[in-house]
């Protein structure tokens, strides 16, 4: 029984701080969302066909301009994700989350407008609600995105990979998660499996997220001298990302400690340094 109990215990705690730490990292956010759309917007193409030859798998990566209207694509990305085209799995869920929230009028959005004096806020709202014109705006419920969101991440796709943690506890809360045990540190597991793909893949973000992961202990055991070398790691990739994170945890470590995490945060830097 005390066994059951300290178990209830340390699953509580972990989704907890996972909760809270997802919560506050806005700014990974909007540096991954930066350089996802940098990288789908590099092609003139609306949509990328995968071959029809089913014995060449997908693409990881769909190159989609945003900048077009989305329904332009839509029929399109339909098919793909049918076909199980991992990237057109992420960006469905991606896109119907997108125009969920932009208004379905022109009305409405001239006075969210009105109501703003932030001049780039409103020219991206703009431009948002030009891409979602004739896109149903069936809001997705949080099961929906769950689902693209974990098939996309088991197909292959990057993003998705990354945002695994954020759905992947989405069902359990207090009332189940002690006979949902085991299945929570399976996904735990697959989590970190995720996160350690996309760092062997050259994704800078995943070394913020594997440094969030060791420092509150959400998916594996809590390791300050991981957490810091993550960090370290992600900053020399992004030299202007703020030290907040990184002057958090040195206190914690003796200067043994403090050394070895920089010695193997410039190892794990070099996953992602581009050439």
């Amino acid at each position: 029984m005390l066994k059951k109990i300290s178990l209830f215990f340390i699953v509580i705690i972990s989704l907890t701080f996972f909760y809270k730490k997802y919560s506050n990292s806005n700014e990974l956010s909007v540096i991954e969302e930066t350089k996802t759309n940098s990288i789908l917007n590099q092609s003139n193409l609306a949509y990328k066909k995968t071959p029809k030859n089913n014995s060449e798998k997908p693409s990881l990566w769909t190159d989609i301009n945003y900048d077009l209207p989305i329904s332009d694509i839509l029929e399109e990305l339909r098919i793909e994700v049918e076909r199980g085209n991992p990237s057109a799995i992420y960006h469905m869920a991606f896109i119907q989350r997108k125009c969920s929230n932009i208004s379905e009028t022109e009305d409405e959005l001239n006075q969210k407008i009105a109501a703003i004096e932030d001049s780039p806020y409103k020219d991206n709202l703009i431009k948002d609600y030009a891409s979602c014109i004739g896109f149903p705006r069936k809001e997705l419920s949080q099961k929906d995105i769950k689902t693209y969101i974990l098939k996309a991440a088991r197909l292959g796709n990057r993003s998705a990979k990354l945002e695994f943690g954020v759905f992947a506890f989405s069902d359990f809360t207090t009332d189940n998660v002690l006979e949902n045990a085991q299945q929570i540190l399976d996904l735990k597991k697959e989590t970190m499996q995720h996160l350690f793909d996309v760092k062997r893949a050259g994704e800078s973000a995943s070394l913020m997220r594997l440094g969030m992961a060791y420092e509150d202990g959400e998916f594996v055991e809590k390791n300050n001298i991981e957490a810091y070398s993550y960090y370290y790691a992600y900053r020399e990739v992004n030299p202007n990302f703020s030290s907040y994170l990184l002057d958090s945890i040195e206190y914690r470590l003796t200067d043994e400690e403090l050394n070895s995490a920089i010695i193997q945060g410039e190892i794990y830097a070099k996953c992602c340094i581009q050439n």
